[in-house]
């Protein structure tokens, strides 16, 4: 998720928020492994399905079913050490 996020970055997620709606920054496992996205429900695409994509330009975005991956949580914080 570079620039906005950095190997080595502090998350606090919310657990208990684990449905991408409203779209935001989560932390899942989508089969590939664990992974911080921003996720959003794409439903021009067909029922349950999730457009996952990162802020690095380098990835290009995809989809998932909602039941193909393990949303942990909403990252509702982050922070980097400046030393």
């Amino acid at each position: 998720m570079e620039p906005m996020l950095a190997h080595g970055d502090n998350l606090l997620i919310n657990c208990a928020d684990t449905l991408p709606s409203p779209p935001d920054i989560f932390v899942l496992y989508d089969g590939f492994g664990i992974s911080v996205k921003r996720l959003e429900m794409a439903s021009q695409l067909g029922l349950h399905q999730v457009r996952i994509s990162s802020a690095n330009t380098q990835y290009s975005a995809y989809h998932r079913k909602l039941s193909d991956m393990m949303i942990k949580g909403r990252v509702i914080w982050y922070g980097w050490s400046i030393g």
